[in-house]
């Protein structure tokens, strides 16, 4: 019974966590998320792969922060989204399990108490990731602040998902 909680809850929570993270990030677009393009791209790839001619991450005390993915033929790298959707839903599959695992250690609860535990450790995993990455590498306030809410209502809603399914498929043993 556990093991087929942990697969429905593995499959199901990455469809919700990767169904809100497409609406959080592509039809509401949360305010600092928002892509930016550059004035003449030619000239900023031009100018990036002279200056970093290895692909990785890039920083200068100055402000600069640069997640450089050349491809070795210098083409578009994303010639199909597919893949890194696929791989991105695989990760949220992951997450999903994990989370599962972890919640059938914990004693019962409601759904709604399973999401709000699970939005109140994704504040503290935004913390960690997040703020560090404004203190560092100068990420704007308001991509930290808009990621953190993507990730807390993503996580709330993962914990109101994964609590109802245990409570179907695996309830906690009674005290």
């Amino acid at each position: 019974m556990r093991t087929r909680y942990l697969l429905t809850a593995a499959i199901l929570g990455g469809v919700v966590s990767f169904a809100w993270g497409s609406v959080s990030h592509l039809a509401l677009v949360l305010p600092g998320t928002e892509p930016r393009a550059f004035a003449d791209s030619n000239a900023v790839v031009q100018l990036v792969k002279a200056n970093a001619p290895e692909n990785g991450i890039y920083f200068d005390g100055r402000g600069l922060f640069a997640s450089v993915a050349f491809r070795s033929d210098m083409a578009q790298k994303f010639t199909s989204l597919a893949p890194s959707l696929l791989r991105q839903f695989g990760v949220e599959i992951v997450v999903a399990f994990i989370l599962a695992w972890v919640l059938l250690r914990l004693p019962g609860m409601t759904a709604f108490q399973t999401g709000i535990l699970f939005a109140i450790v994704g504040v503290a995993a935004g913390i960690e990731e997040l703020v560090p990455m404004q203190i560092w590498y100068g990420f704007p306030r308001s991509t930290t602040g808009a990621e953190g809410i993507d990730l807390i209502v993503g996580w709330w809603l993962l914990g109101l998902v994964l609590g109802a399914l245990r409570n179907r498929m695996a309830p906690a043993p009674a005290s």
